[in-house]
């Protein structure tokens, strides 16, 4: 917070010093509480994926999804290294944003856009290779 305010200066405007400070840590708070929401709810819903028994899908749906997930990895491999191991840790590995920031030693702003530009990297050559086999 104090380096927010230290970066914020030079658009302080001289008066009410107090409630410009307050504003500031407010902001702050909100900021830091919408990210454990998130990040409570992404772990909430790979808890449920897990709890779904793999007997309910039939085998003709399995051989599909396992099919798509060897295609989704040959496309993580054609990305550049710090995109595709985010990708891989994230949806394959089932990690959080947090165990990847910490393995990989990044901040988590980092893991969020370097799994957004790969996700859109990927849907891209997706596109290019719709009628190319991976």
């Amino acid at each position: 917070m104090f380096l927010q305010i230290y970066r914020s200066l030079p658009d302080y405007q001289f008066d009410h010093l107090k409630a410009w400070i307050g504003k500031i840590t407010v902001n702050k708070a909100i900021d830091w509480k919408r990210r454990q929401a998130k990040y409570i709810l992404e772990d909430r819903e790979t808890e449920l994926d897990r709890i779904v028994d793999d007997r309910l899908i039939s085998p003709d749906r399995q051989v599909i999804q396992h099919e798509r997930a060897i295609n989704i990895k040959k496309l993580c491999r054609t990305l550049p290294p710090r995109y595709s191991s985010i990708v891989i840790k994230y949806h394959f590995e089932e990690k959080s944003y947090q165990q990847i920031a910490r393995e990989e030693g990044i901040s988590l702003k980092t893991v969020e856009s370097r799994l957004y530009r790969a996700r859109k990297m990927m849907r891209e050559r997706w596109k290019e290779g719709e009628n190319e086999a991976f």
